[in-house]
């Protein structure tokens, strides 16, 4: 089980992502945070703040290649889109994302 990450500059953007991975069965638990705070270095090496929306939801580690086709192929292949791993999690918790997801 993993938890996605999908960064936009685009609130509207973010909201339609969410909603298509539930919909399309990518994910569970789908929030948005709007208007978050990201530090990159820019071109001069000095910290560049961005507003961002993120979007994050659980899955299973085996759809992680497809929520990316899905998200690039569908939004922007801009977004930044990663996961983290979720190493330990009770058994209501994985029975909601093994059988609220898609079968691999």
């Amino acid at each position: 089980m993993i938890q996605l990450y999908v960064i936009t500059k685009d609130e509207k953007m973010a909201g339609k992502i969410a909603s298509e991975l539930v919909k399309e069965k990518f994910a569970v638990a789908v929030r948005v945070d709007y208007n978050q705070h990201y530090f990159f270095l820019n071109d001069k090496d000095l910290p560049d703040e961005r507003i961002v929306h993120v979007v994050m939801g659980l899955t299973k580690a085996l759809l992680f290649n497809e929520c990316l086709d899905f998200i690039h192929s569908r939004f922007d292949k801009n977004i930044f889109v990663y996961s983290i791993p979720i190493t330990q999690a009770n058994d209501a918790l994985s029975d909601i994302v093994r059988n609220s997801t898609r079968k691999v």
